[in-house]
């Protein structure tokens, strides 16, 4: 069975004619022969079973082509996701090693603050932390879990990996910090009220006239032993509290001698006391800060002059009140 298929040639006024027919041994043939003469100009043959092999290889080959197609197309779409994707990753890479030139910042400030606390458990003549123990406070490994197991060997999961870590040792390490200084804030509080009650100032602008120990008496004229210092100035000098405490004595008149007299209870076994005063600015029961004007100096009492008669007793003792001036 013969069929025309088309004239293939306009150009050159020749009509062509496409011819396929299946003989009886199952084969193909493509036949292209001159329209006026009949004379073949093409022949080709196939049998069956090869047409069938080249049509599903044409087939694959075609799948094989939409599939790249299709492929490219999605990619082409996708790949400004990922582009995007890169771009957080090394914004992300690049803010962990800021945190991380932070962090080592902060452990540079930490050491600072290590060496201030040893210095003030010096002070407050507590136990220092040994090195170890310190150092103990900031080590230790990141715990598993932490970090996802695929990130951990890339590069990132290293980066958050160290961050992890440091932030890890740094709260251990502002643990024991916070308990040393909580330590050091009770103790130093405590010293610095036994420094605010410790007799530590001259209580009054002066020369000092009699100091502590044996004399014999100006007025009585025998020897004796001088338990104070003797100040002396003009009169209406202020007189001055030498350390806080709690006034137990604010006599206006003569006390035993000593004329108008004050005495202040400062705890911890001190107390202070002052004579011969012109004037007493206090009363008893009053509590007075240290440098706080109690008093004028006078010459009440016993006494050859405007002086003040300054004591200092340590449970009950009186001990020499040069001992207890800073810078005597």
């Amino acid at each position: 069975m013969t069929k025309q298929i088309k004239n293939i040639d306009k150009c050159k006024k020749k009509s062509y004619k496409l011819y396929m027919k299946k003989d009886k041994l199952k084969f193909w043939t493509i036949r292209i022969q001159d329209a006026d003469s009949f004379r073949s100009l093409f022949d080709f043959s196939i049998n069956n079973k090869h047409l069938k092999i080249y049509a599903k290889i044409t087939s694959v080959f075609l799948f094989l082509f939409v599939s790249a197609l299709f492929l490219s197309a999605f990619n082409r779409i996708h790949l400004n996701d990922y582009y995007k994707l890169v771009a957080e990753r090394d914004n992300l890479i690049n803010n962990i090693n800021i945190i991380d030139k932070n962090l080592n910042n902060i452990y540079r400030t930490a050491g600072v603050i290590d060496s201030i606390d040893k210095v003030c458990r010096m002070v407050g003549e507590l136990k220092p932390i040994p090195d170890g123990e310190r150092e103990m406070g900031i080590g230790g490994p990141v715990m598993p879990g932490q970090i996802d197991r695929d990130i951990v060997d890339s590069y990132s999961g290293k980066a958050i990996s160290t961050v992890e870590e440091k932030l890890s040792q740094l709260e251990r390490k502002l643990k024991l910090d916070n308990s040393s200084l909580s330590s050091i804030k009770s103790v130093l509080s405590l010293k610095r009220d036994v420094i605010n009650r410790t007799p530590s100032i001259l209580p009054a602008c002066g020369k000092i006239t009699s100091g502590f120990g044996w004399r014999v008496h100006p007025i009585l004229l025998k020897k004796e032993f001088h338990r104070g210092l003797d100040i002396a100035n003009k009169d209406g000098t202020p007189v001055r509290a030498t350390a806080d405490g709690v006034v137990t004595v604010a006599f206006r008149g003569n006390y035993f001698g000593y004329g108008n007299f004050i005495k202040i209870n400062h705890g911890y076994g001190y107390e202070t006391r002052y004579g011969h005063l012109m004037r007493v600015l206090v009363h008893r029961g009053e509590f007075v800060r240290k440098g706080q004007i109690i008093g004028l100096m006078g010459d009440s009492g016993i006494s050859t002059g405007t002086h003040l008669h300054y004591e200092i007793r340590v449970l009950g003792k009186a001990v020499n009140p040069l001992n207890y001036i800073l810078g005597s």
